[in-house]
Parts: C-alpha cells; sequence; structure tokens
C-alpha cells in the first residue's frame, strides 16, 4: 500500500503540516499622498494638484450683503458688476467699497441669466415664467414673455436684436429691439444650456436632454458635433486655434462625475478632465492655454480648476470654498476675478496671488491599541520657514478635550520626531505659509502595542468524511479524501484498472481509510506578527490536555484516530507570537473545540443461525449506529438485507436473511457484513446445510 498526501508530507500517526505564512512584525507607516488621500483631508486654502501635492489656494474674500440660495450669473458691463440671484428673483451690483447692493427685483423667484446688446443695454431672463426685462436705473421693465419656462443665456445679435436660449423647450429665440421675438430654431431637446457666437453668424450651442453638442449657422440650420451620451453638456467655450471646449455631466455623479472635454478642429472629441466629486458647471479658457472650471454638488466643497490644455494631468485647485457649489465665475484679463456659489447663494472676490497661510488636517489614524510614535516626515523637502507640522493624540475616536493639545514637529530637513504621547489615535495639522511651499506626502511612523492573536472556526472533520474513487489523470485507481482546509489525502492499495473517474468511494473499499480525520482553524494577529501554533487532545472523561503537535505554523493537523481508545474528545489549539517578540512580550491564545467522536471498532454479530429457509442474527456496534447491512452466499454478489423494523438507525439491528427454495440441498457458507455511521467494516459468518 502507499499513502500520499497531496502538497504535504504525511505520516501514519500523528502528523503536522504547515500551509501558511504571515508577514514580519513592523513599524506601521501611516502615509498620505496622491490625489484621493489629499481629497479625504480637510483643508482651509489649500488645493490638491495633478501631480498628488498640496498648495496654497488663491486669496479670496467673501462679498457680505447677499441674500438667497443661488448665484445665476455674473456679469461685467459698463465699468459695473451685476449679480443674478435666486430664489427672491434679486439683481446685486458689487461696489467699489466690496459690498452687495441691491438694484431691484423681479416678480420671478430666479434671474437666470443676463446678457446686453450691441448699445449696453441690460437684459434679465427670468424663471419659471420665461420673461426677459430690460433693466432701466433701477427698475425692470418686462421686454419680451416667452412661451418657455426659463432663460438659460441671452446674446446680442445684430446692432440691437438678441439671440436667447430656452427651456423646457430647448429654443432658440431672436428677439428685436422692439420686443418682438420669433422663433429662430427648435434643438428639439428639453434645454438648450449653453450659447456662444462663431464667425459668418452661426452658433455654437449646448443641450440638455438629451446632451449634444450644436453648431447652428445664420439659416438656423442644425449640426450635430457631438452626442455625449449623458443627460446635459454645457458651457462651450473656444480657443484662437478653432479647438471648443465643453462640459459633459451625468445625471448623477457617482462612478462618472463632471468632464471637461475637447473637440479638436480636425473633429476628434477627448476628455480632458473629471471632477473629483460632483458635477462641473462653468467653463472659461484664458490666453495662455489654460481652462478654468467650477465644481460641486458632489461630497466635497465646490472648487475653482485650472487646467493646463496642452498637458491636462497638470490641473490645480486654486480656490476651494465652504459652499457645496461654484455655479458661475466672471473673468478678467483671462482669469477669474468673481465666483457665485449655490446652495448659499454669494459671491467671492479673488485675488490675483495666493492666500497668505493655507491648513491642512489629516484624518485620524487609529493605531488599534496604543501605539507609540515615531517619525513623521514630509516629501519634497520643505522650506522650514514655510512649512509647520503640529500633532496630537487622544484614546477617543474624535478629538475632544482629553486629548493632547497641538505640539509643534521640530523637523530636521524633511524628518522629526512626534513629540505627541502615546495613544490609540493621532491627527497632524498641516500649515502652508508661502506660495513656494509644496507638500505631496506625509510619513508618519509608529509602532503599535503588541495585541494578542485569535483563533475561528475551529473544525474537526466529521467522523466518516465521504471518499472518492479515481483522480484526473491516470492513476492505480487510488481513494482520495478531500478534508476541511483544503487538505486531500490518497490511499493507494494496489494496482488498478487506471480508471480518472471521481464517484465516490464505497464502504467497502474505503472503510479503512476512514480513520483518519483532519482539524482546520484560522488563525489571525492584528499585528501581522508570524503566528505558531501548539495542539493539545483530551477524552471527555480527562481534565488534563494533552501535547499532541508543537510549533505547527499553520492549519490543517491530521491525525490518525486509530492510535487513540474510542470515546468523545476534544482538541485545543493555542497559538503564540513568540517569534516575532520577545519572550516577556509574548501573547497567546487558545480555542477548544466541540467534543468530537472517536469510533474505530467495527460492529459484532451475534446469534446467527440458520433454520427452515430463512437466517436470523443480530449486529450491534458500541459506538454508532449501524449504517447498513449486506449478505453473500458462496461468495456471490453482495446483496443488502433490511433490519426487521426497516430502517438501520440504531446501534443494535435484528435482521432475517430468506434463503431461495429453489436452492439445492447441500452445504453453503454465508458471509454477513455491516458498516456503521463511521465506516467501520463488521464481518460475520454463518455455515449451514440445507437439506
Amino acid at each position: 500500500m502507499r499513502v500520499k498526501i497531496s502538497a504535504i508530507l504525511f505520516a501514519l500517526g500523528l502528523c503536522a503540516l504547515s500551509i501558511s505564512t504571515s508577514l514580519a512584525v513592523q513599524p506601521v507607516h501611516w502615509k498620505i499622498s496622491g490625489v484621493q488621500d489629499w481629497q479625504k483631508t480637510d483643508r482651509d486654502s489649500i488645493g490638491i494638484t495633478g501631480e498628488g501635492r498640496v498648495v496654497l489656494n488663491r486669496g479670496h474674500s467673501r462679498i457680505s450683503g447677499f441674500e438667497g440660495l443661488t448665484v445665476w450669473d455674473i456679469l461685467e458691463t459698463g465699468g459695473r458688476t451685476f449679480v443674478a440671484t435666486g430664489d427672491q428673483g434679486t439683481l446685486y451690483q458689487i461696489t467699489s467699497g466690496g459690498k452687495a447692493e441691491k438694484v431691484l427685483s423681479i416678480l420671478q423667484p430666479e434671474i437666470t441669466a443676463m446678457g446686453t446688446n450691441q448699445r449696453g443695454d441690460l437684459f434679465l431672463g427670468g424663471a419659471p415664467d420665461g420673461a426677459i426685462y430690460k433693466v432701466s436705473g433701477k427698475e425692470a421693465n418686462l421686454f419680451v414673455d416667452l412661451p418657455e419656462n426659463y432663460i438659460w443665456a441671452i446674446l446680442p445679435w445684430g446692432s440691437s436684436d438678441l439671440m436667447v436660449a430656452t427651456g423646457n423647450a430647448g429654443k432658440l429665440y431672436r428677439v428685436k429691439s422692439n420686443g418682438e421675438a420669433s422663433l429662430f430654431v427648435d434643438t428639439e431637446a428639453s434645454h438648450i444650456s449653453g450659447l456662444i457666437p462663431l464667425e459668418g453668424g452661426e452658433l455654437l450651442a449646448t443641450t440638455e436632454g438629451p446632451g449634444r453638442l450644436l453648431k447652428i449657422n445664420a439659416r438656423g440650420d442644425i449640426e450635430v458635433l457631438y452626442e455625449a451620451g449623458q443627460p446635459e453638456v454645457r458651457s462651450p467655450c473656444r480657443d484662437e486655434d478653432g479647438a471648443i471646449y465643453f462640459v459633459v455631466n451625468p445625471a448623477k455623479a457617482d462612478k462618472v462625475r463632471g468632464q471637461v472635454m475637447r473637440l479638436s478642429p480636425t473633429g476628434a472629441v477627448e476628455k480632458l478632465w473629471e471632477a473629483l466629486s460632483g458635477y462641473a458647471y462653468d467653463l472659461h479658457i484664458d490666453g495662455q492655454q489654460n481652462l478654468w472650471v467650477s465644481t460641486g454638488g458632489g461630497k466635497d466643497s465646490g472648487t475653482v480648476v485650472r487646467i493646463q490644455v496642452d498637458a491636462p494631468d497638470q490641473w490645480t485647485e486654486v480656490v476651494r470654498l465652504p459652499e457645496p457649489q461654484i455655479t458661475s465665475m466672471s473673468m478678467s484679463g483671462g482669469v477669474p476675478v468673481w465666483v457665485g456659489t449655490g446652495g448659499l447663494g454669494r459671491v467671492y472676490a479673488l485675488e490675483a496671488s495666493e492666500a497668505p497661510q493655507g491648513v491642512v488636517h489629516s484624518t485620524i489614524e487609529d493605531a488599534g491599541s496604543n501605539a507609540r510614535w515615531g517619525s513623521l516626515s514630509l516629501a519634497p523637502g520643505p522650506n522650514p520657514n514655510s512649512v509647520r507640522v503640529y500633532t496630537r493624540s487622544g484614546n477617543t475616536r474624535d478629538p475632544d478635550k482629553t486629548w493632547s493639545e497641538w505640539q509643534r514637529v521640530p523637523l530636521q530637513g524633511i524628518r522629526g520626531l512626534v513629540p505627541s504621547p502615546a495613544a490609540r489615535f493621532l491627527q497632524w495639522k498641516l500649515e502652508l505659509g508661502s506660495a513656494a511651499s509644496e507638500v505631496s506626502e506625509v510619513d508618519v511612523v509608529y509602532l503599535p502595542a503588541n495585541r494578542p492573536p485569535r483563533i475561528q472556526n475551529l473544525s474537526v472533520s466529521e467522523l466518516g468524511a465521504p471518499l472518492e474513487r479515481g483522480l484526473d489523470r491516470a492513476s492505480l485507481n487510488p481513494v482520495g479524501q478531500s478534508l476541511p482546509g483544503g487538505l486531500r489525502i490518497e490511499f493507494q492499495p494496489g494496482a488498478g484498472n487506471g480508471r480518472k473517474d471521481r464517484e465516490s468511494a464505497n464502504d467497502a473499499e474505503a472503510s479503512w481509510v476512514r480513520r483518519f480525520r483532519s482539524v482546520t482553524w484560522k488563525g489571525t494577529d492584528p499585528n501581522k506578527d508570524k503566528l505558531k501554533y501548539d495542539l493539545s487532545l483530551k477524552a471527555s472523561d480527562e481534565s488534563r490536555w494533552n501535547p499532541v503537535a508543537r510549533d505547527l505554523t499553520g492549519p490543517p493537523w491530521v491525525w490518525d484516530s486509530a492510535t487513540v481508545p474510542d470515546g468523545w474528545y476534544q482538541v485545543q489549539v493555542e497559538a503564540n507570537d513568540g517569534e516575532e517578540n520577545q519572550s516577556e512580550q509574548t501573547l497567546r491564545a487558545r480555542r477548544s473545540s466541540e467534543p468530537f467522536l472517536v469510533d474505530n471498532t467495527p460492529p459484532e454479530f451475534s446469534s446467527l443461525s440458520f433454520e427452515g429457509s430463512q437466517i436470523t442474527g443480530t449486529v450491534s456496534d458500541k459506538m454508532s449506529t449501524i449504517k447498513s447491512i449486506e449478505y453473500s452466499l458462496d461468495g456471490e454478489t453482495w446483496r443488502r438485507v433490511f433490519p426487521e423494523d426497516g430502517i438501520p438507525d440504531m446501534s443494535r439491528e435484528s435482521f432475517k436473511i430468506q434463503i431461495s427454495t429453489s436452492l439445492e440441498s447441500g452445504s453453503y457458507t454465508l458471509v454477513v457484513r455491516a458498516f456503521d455511521e463511521a465506516g467501520n467494516l463488521g464481518a460475520g459468518r454463518l455455515e449451514f446445510r440445507k437439506r
């Protein structure tokens, strides 16, 4: 007989095998680097770049005096700056003193667009009634009432006319100087979301529902330049080379977020940039091939991002505001100077230079237990006069008065020791103090306290685990057993017929195999220390655990249960992390299995007798129930016989075998065999003579 265990070494009796590896314990590096990490931090006057750095934002200040929920539009004309707002339909202007001054209110709750004609007259688009008002001093007079509900763009057209983009029906109207309106084109979209003029009396329009980029000629003919496959295209702009840029927004900013697209003069369309969170709103291009896009409506705050057209991966958040949306921008000299917000309607003035200081608060690091803090390092190496780092620690998940005070890390070059006391949680604060200050990574090293290992899912393979006959390769017809823990044992009793099937092995050919049992468990260590395992065994009537295996590196453990008497047993697994820790710091964990039965004793036959044409007998088992009874007469095929009560379900069963009346007179030998639930085979023999 040859015995083989796949992928392990096996020996009869007690045996162990190792199939797991663990990571050595090391100090933990808590790193914050890259765009996604920085996005999770709390930043004040700090922006993120496409290269994963944090830099100072542009300086900005909030203009006081605005009321309402949304700033829809900002327009500079005639030396004045006007702001269109909702939900009170109010027009403001920003005074030279940097304050908001109310100019007027219209009879509709929203002023969604502003525009002028060639003569400089100011017009307002109202919603939800789709009316256009002409401003005269501090009064707004109804100029024209269009059939649609929303006014989204007002452009000068000719010497005194207007082109007006509308929604809930995406139609374009031409409005003459006397207020007479005529339909110029119906895009058959829900909204015309954006409109800019082109040469030769042509227009570039964007739509919502569906999201498309359109070119409209002077006759009102429409050419679809791009269909986005998303519900909204908006905010078109064009550079001096003829490339067109526009925003595409999904219905829900989840897996897909607001995008900035480019349509080249050759007709190729490409995505230049995607918002970190939410949607993109307003889009402009300056004379230096920089795009300026406002964002919001996601999990993060509203931002203004500068994108280099020739290197779109090199983008920078130049403004980040507390409001959830930046809905509009007003440009001057190629850069935004005013921005308006939604969610809470506010206007901010942007400065030409960076803010004097910005602060980044990290997320809270959970060491899992009390930890000793090591070094903190920055990359790239900062100017010590422009970058300061502070830390604090505590034992509550949210910082409170029990935490330590902020303490400055004494940097020497790029590195310094964290001064905060040992605790479970740590947070750092980074202050940037000049335009040259840039940080791409903060790395904190700490050593968590040793924590005990854990043992889970301890189990012992069931009595009489199923076996298969044959393998998926040419073999000598072995018998294989799959045990918990990914273990497979092959038993090869001798030359076979080379069968490759995997049918279940029957009790007769596999009964001697079933004594092999496996113990499996899952050991984990919160410090990722390597673990060693000691196993012990005891009978149910014993009080002391008996060691059976030491220094195992992992499950499963397999043993021949025939080496112990029948009865109820338990296995105990003890894990220790001593290989990675000094003896006084070694921690242990123990877990005991549920009691399991060892039964290697076969059933026994008694009271076998022949009388008339019937053989009777009894079979019994000390530990298990009887599973099946079979007989063979003079070496013929084995035939099954059922107990007298019809069900083999007791540890003692009586049975009867009816001998055929056609059997000739003479001497015969009857062999009976029985299998118990553990798979043990017991046999009996009866010689009888039929007259």
